[in-house]
């Protein structure tokens, strides 16, 4: 697919292939061909030029619809792993992602999506589609950039021709302290590895075998935190020619966290003779198996799947009483807690979908998710949407469904932060302090209203109207004079907005896209969301490229740096040969000192950055 070119087909929005205009759904696809153009070089900074979209580039935190529940996907499986307890939700996921060249596209669904996938969709579905090897081809990729960020990344993949292919990719990159506007340090150089596999065998036009593995370790600020991430799954495909495709998968997320901060206090309270439980290393992981089959019958497209996960996890508690801090944190009381155990959460669902096309107009897609968790009970999801098509260019949609969240692993069994001191007490159900054995399920419903217009092959607007209810919200909430934070069900919220995105691609040459999203919030601190503005211009001339990219702001609340900002990112490129391409990137090149969310996410300033890629 050429740079500019609409998507036809969606496979995230039913767990089938559909054509764009029979979708009930706002979907938005980010294409390898965009990847390659723009030299992204993570989902998170690729993510922050998606309409409706709002991602910190600092700490890879992702929110659709203004809603950071979202669950991330790759080739259709879960990602998600509830693998950063100090943040529990999906701020540390997308640091498990492939290279970005490993990946032939990235679906986002918007909205409430617990009927076909459960817990972790109530903002919505970021699938990422991974490339199979086509041809025998290896890409080396250099680049240096400002804060001395360095990346070099090869990738390899090839074919026997017939039924057998691999895609592998090996990085390492590395950078000093990121700077905001101001000169101001961030203190998060870092360091990473990570390599990438994927390898396709194909017995026959119907069926297959996949096996996908990704592996990364980290650290950052000196060794102050490190992280190793590893994820492995296997999945038989089968039915692959039909209309109703089906799997049968297995997959084992793993992730581990040694903190220095952590390990520091250990020594200080030993030295103390004080009583510590606490190693400094945590881990977590989450493994499942999947099955999903499906069936055409006449008018009706009809898929029956079932799920069965179970997270791991030991925990981070470390000491059995905190009294000693009385002189830090006053009128904390004395709490005692009992050595950490290794706690584990189970889950088990079956889901089913029919999509019925009653004629070449009319499509209605009814479907229903029960859902079984060892904590917290069983819950349904039922959904159902419909979707007209005016004319072969025009798609007029709505579509309603339940939410339900249940509380992750780490907000489980977690006892709080101390927000001035830096560390975390986490470890179990054992006082006023913990709320795990307390913890209700956040539930809601969301509708979703749009339309959709082809102008012709090259031009497209899409309106997309949004409102979610969610009661039993889970947040990290202060307390004791503001010195622990601690999770627990806090509030109910409210959202609702429009989102409207324009893209036209106006010859060989020439394409932009224009976007505008308004998020009206109410139930929790940050009562409004931004006023969103995007800007793509894209210039194409034979061997080179140009793209402006503007992501912009208004009516802030208080709880950002400003009540508005405009940050713009350019890149250009040019192609020496066929196999050789050198590029120049400068993002944040105005400099803004902004945040999406609050005063402390800060996006890095101004960036500049070179590099080469050679293909053999």
């Amino acid at each position: 697919m050429k740079y500019g070119e609409l998507v036809d087909y969606f496979v995230t929005a039913e767990r089938i292939p559909t054509h764009r205009m029979d979708t009930p759904a706002n979907v938005t696809v980010i294409t390898a061909a965009e990847i390659e153009a723009n030299h992204y070089q993570d989902l998170a900074e690729a993510l922050s030029h998606v309409n409706g979209a709002m991602s910190a580039r600092t700490n890879n935190s992702i929110t659709l619809n203004g809603n950071r529940h979202v669950l991330l996907l790759i080739n259709g499986i879960r990602l998600n792993v509830n693998q950063d307890m100090y943040a529990p939700d999906n701020l540390s996921t997308l640091s498990i992602l492939p290279s970005m060249k490993m990946i032939e596209r990235i679906e986002i669904l918007k909205g409430g999506s617990s009927a076909l996938y459960g817990t972790d969709a109530a903002g919505g579905v970021i699938n990422i589609i991974t490339k199979k090897g086509k041809k025998h081809e290896t890409t080396l990729d250099i680049n240096y950039g400002s804060w001395n960020r360095q990346n070099y990344e090869i990738t390899n993949q090839g074919t026997d021709g017939d039924n057998f292919s691999w895609f592998l990719t090996g990085s390492f990159n590395k950078s000093d302290d990121y700077k905001y506007n101001g000169g101001k340090d961030t203190g998060s150089d870092y360091i990473n590895r990570g390599i990438s596999l994927r390898l396709d065998n194909k017995f026959d036009e119907d069926s297959s075998l996949t096996l996908n593995f990704l592996y990364k370790n980290s650290k950052e600020n000196e060794n102050f935190q490190k992280n190793e991430y590893s994820n492995l799954y296997i999945s038989y495909n089968f039915k692959e020619s039909t209309t109703t495709p089906g799997w049968l998968r297995y997959f084992n997320n793993y992730h581990g966290e040694d903190n220095s901060a952590v390990r520091m206090i250990r020594e200080i309270l030993s030295s103390n003779d004080w009583e510590y439980h606490h190693p400094g290393f945590g881990t977590s992981r989450l493994q499942g198996i999947e099955y999903q089959n499906g069936w055409e019958l006449g008018k009706h497209k009809l898929i029956v799947g079932a799920e069965w996960h179970k997270a791991n996890a030991t925990n981070f508690a470390f000491m059995p009483q905190l009294s000693m801090f009385s002189s830090i944190i006053p009128n904390i009381p004395t709490i005692n807690l009992p050595i950490s155990e290794p706690k584990e959460m189970r889950n088990t669902s079956i889901y089913l979908q029919d999509t019925i096309s009653f004629d070449d107009k009319w499509t209605f897609v009814p479907g229903i998710r029960y859902d079984h968790n060892n904590n917290f009970g069983h819950q349904w999801s039922p959904k159902a949407a419909i979707n007209y098509r005016a004319d072969d260019k025009t798609k007029i949609y709505a579509s309603w469904g339940k939410i339900f969240r249940a509380p992750s692993i780490a907000e489980v069994y977690s006892a709080g932060i101390f927000t001035d001191t830096s560390f975390a007490i986490l470890g179990g159900k054992y006082s006023e302090m913990v709320f795990g054995d307390k913890f209700r399920p956040e539930k809601g419903h969301s509708e979703i209203i749009g339309v959709e217009h082809d102008f012709n092959e090259n031009t497209n607007l899409h309106v997309n109207f949004f409102n979610t209810k969610m009661k039993d919200l889970i947040l990290w909430h202060a307390e004791y004079d503001d010195t622990v934070a601690m999770a627990r069900n806090m509030t109910e919220q409210k959202q609702r907005g429009i989102e409207i995105s324009f893209q036209q691609k106006l010859n060989d040459n020439f394409a932009y896209g224009l976007g505008y999203t308004h998020i009206h919030m109410e139930g929790t601190t940050n009562e409004y969301m931004p006023n969103g503005y995007r800007l793509g211009l894209h210039y194409m001339n034979g061997p080179f490229k140009a793209n402006l990219l503007g992501i912009m702001a208004s009516g802030l609340g208080e709880y950002h740096t400003s009540r508005s900002y405009a940050v713009f990112d350019f890149n250009t490129s040019y192609d020496l040969s066929a196999n050789a391409t050198i590029y120049a990137r400068a993002l944040n090149f105005t400099n803004k000192n902004w945040a999406y969310q609050n005063a402390i996410n800060h996006n890095p300033g101004r960036f500049f950055q070179i590099g080469a890629q050679f293909k053999f």
